[in-house]
Order: structure tokens, then sequence, then C-alpha cells
């Protein structure tokens, strides 16, 4: 089988806004970590936002990844749906198939982990949501020319953007540093 270089980004979207109800929160994160583990996947990081999923994952191969997204998607639907596996069901819980695109390493995967942890934050309602558009959303809070305007940083008070920004490198270097 042929292995896989590089990380993807994963987005898996539900019709409706059921995801991060707080029975379904811990289902969640407990089947993507027994998922993940059981096809030998590494999660980078993830989002779960009231109807989306972001997952910044790697796998061995690239049916690992397949078996990985068929069971994590199956039994997220079944278990909040109460869906009986050879029961007809009329309903659709995903929107559609999963969303996937390669992430290189480097610049691209830092910038999809920066864009992943403030969906995070805005998902806890820490910062405002900011719409985005293309890739790197211009006017982000993390991309922002005006380094000397003061944000709400959500560990450490009032600060400007340039150390908030530095503030947020230095999780991501250090988490990614402890995967």
């Amino acid at each position: 089988m042929k292995r896989m270089k590089h990380t993807e980004h994963l987005v898996l979207r539900a019709r409706l806004p059921v995801l991060r109800l707080r029975k379904n929160k811990a289902l969640i994160s407990q089947l993507l970590f027994e998922v993940s583990e059981k096809f030998q996947v590494k999660v980078y990081n993830n989002s779960l936002n009231s109807n989306h999923i972001h997952l910044l994952v790697k796998a061995p191969t690239q049916k690992r990844l397949h078996d990985f997204l068929r069971v994590l998607t199956g039994q997220i639907a079944q278990r909040i749906t109460g869906a009986v596996r050879g029961k007809k069901n009329n309903f659709g819980f995903w929107l559609r198939p999963a969303w996937k695109r390669i992430v290189h390493w480097g610049r691209d995967f830092l910038n999809l982990h920066r864009c992943i942890f403030q969906n995070q934050l805005e998902t806890l309602g820490l910062i405002p949501y900011q719409p985005r558009k293309g890739k790197q959303p211009p006017g982000s809070l993390l991309s922002s020319p005006d380094l000397n305007k003061k944000v709400a940083c959500p560990f450490v008070g009032q600060t400007d953007r340039a150390s908030f920004t530095f503030f947020v490198r230095e999780h991501i270097r250090v988490w990614t540093r402890l995967t």
C-alpha cells in the first residue's frame, strides 16, 4: 500500500446544528479518539462546531484514512440519530460527503493550525466570529496588519495583536512538540 506523506484537512458538515450539544460533544470526542486509535490516524487538531467538524489528520495509508472516515461518520450519525443498522432511514445526517484537501508541511500546516485554533476560540465564545474569505482570511484576528490595536486575549486579558499572534504561535509550537 502506498504511504501518505501529507496531512489532510477534513470538514464534516451535518444538516442540523446538533454536534455541540453537551451529550454529543462527549460522544464525538470519545469516538474520535477510539476510531483514530483503531485505524492509526494521527489527529493533529480538531474543532467541533455546532454543525461541522474540522480535522487536521495524517493517516499511514489512503485505505486507513478512508476506513477512518467511513467508521467515524457512520458511528456519529448512528449514535446521534439513534438509527439502527439495516433499517431504512429517510433522514441523511450529513449534508454532503466529507470535504478534504492536502495540507503541505510548513507554512500551510501552521496556517491551518492557526485557523482551527481561531475556530475553537470563536466556538467557545472567547473571541467574536470573523468571516473568512479564501484560504487565509484577510482581516483575520491572527493576520491583521494593525498590530497595535488592542484585542481581548482569552488567557492574558487585554493585549495587542502582535502579542496575541505570538501567544497563538507559541501555543501551536508547544502543542505540536508534545504530540
